[in-house]
């Protein structure tokens, strides 16, 4: 598997031995170098940004094939903690950022990266896949300004 959060099993080959249970995303044909340098990631760290904020909490079960804020309002609930306990702040602030990370770590940051737009595109099911840099966040629903990513209001 990939640190990328793009399973590297299905994106060499099509397939995963873990089918519908992996915890990376499917995604054809990825070209898993990293967009900002393009030298091929590191696949001997396995904790993406959302592993690593979990790890926080070891006495929190993080059960990573799941959706990652059902996963926060879940480990809330074990530590009892309400929307205005001063560690749900903290815990929240930081999972927001860990969100960021995780997408940054699997997409880049680099706005003007067609790969990493298409990759986007497929997993979210844009059909046709764009072939230009500028209909992709469009096709997404995004405007786009140097390095940042803003929903469109319709």
């Amino acid at each position: 598997m990939s640190s990328s959060g793009v399973c590297n099993a299905y994106a060499q080959t099509g397939n995963c031995r873990y089918g519908s249970r992996c915890k990376y995303a499917h995604v054809e044909g990825v070209d898993l170098k990293d967009s900002n340098n393009g030298t091929k990631r590191s696949q001997t760290s396995t904790q993406t940004p959302l592993d690593k904020f979990f790890a926080k909490y070891p006495e929190f079960d993080y059960d990573s094939s799941a959706s990652a804020s059902m996963e926060f309002y879940r480990m809330c609930k074990k530590f009892c903690w309400g929307r205005e306990d001063d560690e749900r702040q903290s815990a929240h602030d930081d999972f927001k950022d860990a969100l960021v990370q995780q997408f940054n770590h699997i997409y880049g940051t680099d706005a003007n990266d067609l790969a990493s737009w298409r990759t986007l595109c497929q997993i979210v099911h844009v059909s046709p896949i764009p072939d230009t840099l500028k209909s992709c966040p469009t096709k997404l629903g995004l405007s786009t300004a140097p390095g940042l990513l803003i929903p469109q209001r319709g």
